[in-house]
């Protein structure tokens, strides 16, 4: 499955933000990461397959 690219620059940005965060922060980064790509992908509506 191809990505498109809004998607794709999306997930990018967010993982840089979230990288800056989790090193800003001196946590893990999926303390970050898990609650912004849970809501970015309930946003678009990806059903589970």
């Amino acid at each position: 499955m191809l990505l498109a690219w809004p998607l794709v620059v999306e997930l990018l940005l967010l993982g840089a933000g979230a990288g800056f965060l989790a090193g800003l922060l001196g946590v893990g980064g999926g303390m970050v990461l898990v609650p912004f790509i849970t809501l970015l992908l309930t946003l678009k509506a990806f059903r589970p397959t």
